[in-house]
This record gives C-alpha cells, structure tokens and sequence, in this order.
C-alpha cells in the first residue's frame, strides 16, 4: 500500500527502522528533497501511550507537524485525529513525541524556507 502511495505522489520510498514491537514505521522522502514523512503505527492496548523518538539522519529539518489518528478499539469504524506536539532536541538532532495508543501517526518534517 504504502509503495502505491508513494509512487504515486512522486516520492522516494526511505528504509526505516524501530526497535520497538508494537511500532511499525514507514518513511517517504519528497522529489524536491525538502519533505520528509515518517509514518507510525503504534499497536497496543488501550491506554498504554509510548515515546517515539525520531532521528531523521540526513535530513535537517527546520520543522515538524504531527497529525494523529486514532480509535479506543480497532474494530469500530471510527477515529478520531488530532495534532501531537512533537520536541526537538538540538544536541542531538532528534525529536520526541507521545503517541496515543491504537494510533496511526504521519510525522512531516521540512527543510528550507
């Protein structure tokens, strides 16, 4: 799916890796080269909330924005979306964000102007 999507949008299919079991990620680079999105899926119960930390090597963004969606129980046909803040740690080029459980996050970076 993920494949489709990114060709489709012109954009560059990236290697990513978590070493967490419950997050499953996905990264996509821009063509121009100054965007690029992570995605998350985060698998556990319900009420358990996970850090992600996130160092997109290579990469030096000037900005983040987090869009969140989520559902209290993954058979109901229903989410909910919201915006996550998301810190960046300038020592060490990484950014941290708490992600809600039973959730599917796109973290979209930006570079430049």
């Amino acid at each position: 799916m993920f494949q489709m999507y990114v060709e489709s949008m012109e954009q560059t299919l990236l290697t990513t890796e978590s070493n967490q079991d419950h997050m499953l990620t996905v990264s996509s680079l821009s063509s121009d080269g100054n965007t690029l999105r992570v995605y998350i899926i985060h698998i556990v119960a319900v009420g358990i909330y996970s850090t992600a930390t996130i160092d997109p090597q290579g990469f030096d963004p000037t900005k983040a924005t987090v869009l969140s969606l989520t559902s209290p129980d993954m058979s109901l046909d229903y989410v909910e979306h919201t915006e996550l803040p998301v810190r960046h740690h300038a020592a060490t080029g990484q950014w941290k964000l708490t992600l809600p459980p039973h959730s599917f996050t796109m973290v979209t970076f930006t570079q430049g102007n």
